[in-house]
């Protein structure tokens, strides 16, 4: 046998091993996402794909529906299919205060407004 002809095959074996692990890889993160999806109760703080945060009010599984609460008194209505991720509550980050802003200004770099460049 040629020797290209080898390796054109062992190429060829390659890809398809690839795109097969891929394939497999991407259905199990569909499952994944599914059965989290499925598993949705009120009270879940959730991110939705378009990065729309909120909690989760009540679910309708039948009719692929569930109550977004993200505000209050903003309820917003979505399909399960909607919601990428549940997201763990976190601590609020700390208002700046008028310190923080000094502290952030002082470390700025000072501007060089020499004219040496001009002339």
């Amino acid at each position: 046998m040629d020797f290209n002809l080898l390796i054109m095959i062992a190429m060829m074996a390659l890809l398809a091993w690839m795109m097969f692990s891929a394939q497999k890889r991407q259905r199990k993160q569909m499952e994944e996402l599914r059965a989290m999806q499925q598993s949705l109760v009120p009270g879940t703080q959730v991110m939705t794909g378009s990065g729309i945060y909120g909690t989760v009010v009540s679910t309708d599984l039948d009719n692929n529906k569930l109550q977004l609460q993200i505000a209050d008194g903003v309820v917003i209505t979505l399909a399960v299919n909607a919601i990428m991720a549940v997201v763990e509550e976190e601590a609020p980050a700390a208002p700046l205060t008028e310190d923080a802003y000094e502290a952030t200004a002082s470390e700025a770099p000072a501007s060089d407004t020499s004219s040496d460049t001009a002339k």
